[in-house]
Parts: structure tokens; C-alpha cells; sequence
């Protein structure tokens, strides 16, 4: 995971003008957070509807990102 973090910010540094960059940055904390703890929560709700899910879909999001 840390690879993915490290590769999603020096993508949205990228994708900015320089003088956004710190506005681009405080940004992705919060998003990440965010996307941690509502991961966190579906996948707790996948698995308890069927315990191969969470992987399948963990997958596909990789995949998709690879894209």
C-alpha cells in the first residue's frame, strides 16, 4: 500500500500548477484517510456477506488502477 500512496501523490503533484502543490497535498491526507476508514467499513460489510469478496474486489480496483 505504501508504493500506491507514494505513487497517487507524486501523480497529484504532477498533475498541478507549482503554486497548487500544498493545496494538492493537504488535500490527499484527508482523501486517504477518508478512503481507509470507508474501505475499511466495506470490506467488513463484503466479507460478511461472503468471505472471497473483499479480495476479488481488492483485485479489480488494483487492476484498474494498473490501467
Amino acid at each position: 500500500m505504501g508504493c500506491i500512496v507514494l505513487a497517487f501523490s507524486a501523480m497529484a503533484a504532477n498533475a498541478v500548477r507549482p503554486h497548487e502543490k500544498g493545496t494538492a497535498a493537504g488535500t490527499l491526507g484527508p482523501a486517504q484517510g477518508l478512503g481507509m476508514v470507508v474501505g475499511s467499513l466495506l470490506s467488513g460489510m463484503l466479507f460478511h456477506a461472503v468471505a472471497g469478496v473483499p479480495c476479488l474486489v481488492c483485485a479489480a480496483l488494483l487492476l484498474l488502477v494498473a490501467l
